[in-house]
């Protein structure tokens, strides 16, 4: 295979899913110098090759499946696993047992939030996925139990993914970041967690069932601690007497929105507290249709 043939693999290879591949993949890791020889170089050549199908195959798992019509753009990407990459201006880098984005306020209640422009993009379905992990005593819908906040305000402990600007905000997905999965204190952990108790309060009806609810902590003690050993949001480690790893069949979410807008996308950060509980954000990987 020469460079020819090669550049025009990746090239249909990029081509051959739903998507609009020049927004739709990461930057493919580049083989030194200008072209992959033949003697030597077989083995790197292939691993890219693989690469790019890998992440075709990642992306397609939900594209082809989340109903409308058109390709899929990527309107926001964030992957902290890559040194290159850099927090939002609204987000403060975490960078110990997890590299990630945290809330970069100190003030509380508050959410931070991130933009993700769509350039003048009209769309009416979202989907993707967010993984984060849990940093401490989040309570996941408990602050709306409390003070029955809007999407404007800190109804969560958790991550809000919203169109529209402030004041005019719309709901898309919430990701609810619970205190662990067998505190006896039901309004503090998912409703997902044990479906055989009665959850004694309701997610907020402008959230209804988008949602994903998750905990980094499965037993039921809880400390001020990155929980990094548990993702949330990934549809894996949750505990035995948890559905939460199947409702909405995380990690990747689809909506439709009551109709097309060319709203920026808005991710914020969101906790009530001032002390003992963070949320950190590792992958963010968003599409419009």
């Amino acid at each position: 295979m020469n460079c020819t043939e090669f550049v025009f693999i990746l090239i249909a290879l990029s081509a051959s899913s739903c998507f609009s591949s020049a927004e739709v993949l990461p930057p493919i890791v580049s083989p030194p110098g200008a072209c992959l020889s033949e003697s030597g170089q077989k083995a790197q050549r292939e691993a890219i090759i693989k690469q790019v199908r890998q992440r075709l195959q990642n992306t397609a798992e939900f594209g082809c499946q989340c109903g409308g019509s058109g390709q899929w753009t990527r309107i926001a990407y964030l992957n902290m696993s890559d040194l290159t990459q850099h927090c939002p201006s609204n987000w403060s880098l975490y960078d110990r047992s997890r590299r990630g984005c945290g809330q970069l306020s100190s003030q509380f209640p508050r959410c931070d939030s991130a933009i993700y422009p769509s350039n003048g993009r009209s769309y009416s379905h979202v989907c993707g996925r967010v993984i984060a992990y849990q940093n401490g005593l989040t309570d996941a819908f408990n602050p709306y139990r409390l003070t029955n906040a809007s999407v404007e305000d800190v109804y969560f402990d958790g991550i809000s993914l919203t169109h529209g600007t402030a004041g005019s905000r719309q709901h898309i997905w919430s990701f609810a970041v619970a205190l662990n999965e067998l505190r006896p204190r039901l309004e503090w952990v998912c409703s997902c967690t044990d479906t055989t108790r009665r959850w004694p309060y309701q997610v907020p009806p402008f959230v209804g069932n988008n949602y994903f609810c998750d905990s980094g902590n499965t037993g039921q003690d809880s400390q001020n601690i990155l929980y990094s050993n548990n993702p949330m949001f990934d549809g894996e480690g949750c505990g035995p007497t948890s559905s939460c790893c199947t409702f909405n069949n995380p990690p990747w979410f689809c909506t439709a929105l009551p109709q097309p807008t060319t709203d920026d996308l808005e991710l914020r950060l969101c906790l009530d507290q001032n002390y003992q509980e963070d949320i950190v954000v590792s992958l963010v990987d968003i599409y419009v249709q």
